[in-house]
């Protein structure tokens, strides 16, 4: 069931040709697994969260599987306690490897500018987070992240839309990124002035 919903759609999405650039590109491109990640991790937040999981269609059978099961009032029994805690164990576990495999390389701070080529929006906060750390106003406490509401689509399956709001997603996925180090990356300050110039055009 967790498979069906959520491991299966999202990396299969992944290897599914860019949908800017047609049948002939190659998976897993790096412009948008960033954001990708946010959504991954926004969605397995919303399944954990108050066990929600136990609420959706897909897990159903397996809801409905459990409702033969003794309670012997130990794990070591077996029983209904056991089932319970192995399903713990394996959010807890998948949420592990999510953050190890995943969100700790995708928002890592040689990783994250290849959000640059995706959702412009996000690359456009994105720029704009690296110009106020240039400024001198992240260490000031002077930059607030926009709050607007946006869609990115073709993500997990194509045709369809992830609503999410700007300062969660890019609170997430800078949180592990050191601004200054970014700045001084060879391909970034070799571009700097035009990435800052971009954020004077009136176009996103």
């Amino acid at each position: 069931a967790f498979s069906k919903y959520y491991f299966t759609p999202w990396f299969d999405s992944g290897m599914q040709p860019d949908p800017q650039f047609g049948s002939d590109s190659h998976g897993h491109n790096s412009r948008l697994f960033v954001q990708q990640t946010f959504l991954m991790r926004e969605e397995l937040d919303e399944m954990m969260g108050d066990n929600k999981w136990k609420e959706m269609p897909e897990f159903r059978h397996y809801i409905a599987s459990l409702a033969g099961l003794p309670s012997l009032g130990d794990v070591k029994k077996g029983g209904l306690e056991f089932m319970n805690k192995a399903t713990d164990t394996f959010f807890r576990e998948y949420n592990t490897s999510f953050i190890k495999h995943i969100e700790n390389v995708w928002t890592s701070t040689m990783i994250l500018p290849y959000i640059i080529g995706g959702h412009p929006e996000l690359a456009h906060e994105f720029i704009r987070w690296l110009r106020a750390s240039d400024d001198g106003d992240l260490a000031a406490d002077n930059f607030a992240w926009s709050t607007k509401e946006i869609e990115i689509e073709n993500q997990k399956s194509y045709g369809e839309s992830h609503e999410c709001r700007i300062d969660a997603c890019m609170i997430c996925l800078t949180k592990n990124a050191d601004p200054g180090v970014i700045l001084e990356d060879s391909f970034i300050a070799e571009i700097k002035d035009s990435l800052f110039e971009s954020l004077e055009s009136e176009e996103v």
